[in-house]
């Protein structure tokens, strides 16, 4: 005996549910066009997918991010984002960052919370001696690479050397220039 097939009806499964317009996710270009209006100095800043981060890059990656929801695809976590380059990697790690709001997310719907969201992320960044200063207060891996940071001198250092090779690769791996 044959099992006739089912007839579906679209907007019954989770996956058919982002086929309505409502539940678009927020694009590269849209996070650029929604943030680039709050920076302070929109030149000293690039953009990557949905990484808004000063420019020039040193050792530490500063920025704010984006994070898509899975319950709002249409809505971010803004984060206020802090990454150790010099701790190989080929994706973003947040264990230094800080959400703006740690429940809350933004969506483009309302521009002026999106808009204050960002602007809170950026007003949290830290200089980069500060965040290398917060790193090294810890006790993971990042904390030794930020004391050696910290402690270089204008001499040539093996350790800081590895360090370079290891922020360039993760640079390269991140696509940040």
């Amino acid at each position: 005996m044959e099992v006739p097939p089912t007839k579906h009806v679209w907007g019954t499964r989770p996956g058919d549910i982002c086929r309505y317009r409502w539940c678009v996710a927020i694009t590269a270009a849209q996070w650029k066009r929604a943030v680039t209006p709050v920076l302070t100095d929109s030149t000293s800043w690039a953009f990557r997918n949905k990484i808004a981060y000063r420019q020039p890059v040193g050792w530490v990656l500063l920025g704010v991010f984006g994070e898509g929801s899975g319950f709002h695809p249409n809505q971010v976590y803004i984060w206020t984002l802090v990454m150790p380059l010099y701790v190989e990697s080929e994706s973003l790690i947040l264990s230094y960052s800080q959400r703006v709001a740690s429940a809350g997310t933004f969506g483009l719907e309302d521009e002026d919370a999106f808009r204050g969201a960002v602007a809170s992320a950026v007003a949290g960044l830290p200089s980069e001696d500060q965040a290398l200063q917060e790193i090294a207060a810890g006790s993971s891996k990042a904390s030794s690479g930020a004391l050696a940071l910290l402690e270089r001198s204008g001499k040539s250092n093996p350790r800081v050397d590895d360090l370079l090779a290891v922020r360039n690769a993760t640079s390269a791996a991140l696509g940040i220039r």
